[in-house]
């Protein structure tokens, strides 16, 4: 049972870690509470936070303070507060204690296993019927570019044949000169 577990408390976030439940006076411009050693996280708690252990959560292992992470000079002068890890960089990492087995640190690294090979002939197969793909694609629109010139050159032929025809309503018996 946690120090904190019956009595009333407020939602206060540590700036680069998780949400903590703090009692009285929350950090801020009327107060300077923030989560201490011991506190357990209330939510967003992640394995990449200082604080998280393995196992157990997020629990605070060192006290952190209320301090000024921003102000804006401007015609309301507004300061933000946070709580925030001592000076000297992260919490330290709280040993867990709960682990179900110890860590042997004299194993050797475990080879690649099937499923490795399984995902890279998988990616491979893939990678392959995507360049497949593409190359079917492009051989279509060059097989439609070189019907549709074909089409054109038709097309132009059968209006210049036409135009050398003389039509039977011409009078004066002239050639046609195509310019």
């Amino acid at each position: 049972m946690s120090r904190l577990e019956n009595t009333l408390t407020t939602p206060v976030h540590v700036l680069g870690d998780a949400t903590y439940a703090v009692q009285g006076d929350v950090c801020g411009v009327h107060g300077t509470g923030c989560p201490r050693t011991g506190d357990v996280a209330i939510a967003d708690c992640t394995p990449f936070l200082p604080s998280y252990v393995p196992s157990v959560g997020c629990i605070m292992s060192s006290n952190t303070t209320c301090s000024i992470i921003a102000s804006v000079m401007d015609s309301s002068s507004v300061s933000y507060y946070a709580c925030v890890f001592p000076v000297g960089g992260e919490a330290p990492r709280v040993v867990d204690k709960f682990a179900s087995r110890p860590i042997d640190k004299t194993a050797a690294p475990t080879p690649p296993t099937a499923t490795h090979a399984t995902m890279i002939l998988v990616i491979s197969v893939a990678c392959a019927c995507c360049l497949a793909l593409a190359i079917v694609v492009v051989l279509i629109m060059k097989a439609k570019a070189q019907r549709t010139s074909r089409q054109q050159a038709a097309q132009a032929r059968a209006i210049v044949d036409q135009a050398l025809v003389p039509s039977s309503d011409d009078e004066s018996g002239g050639e046609v000169i195509l310019v």
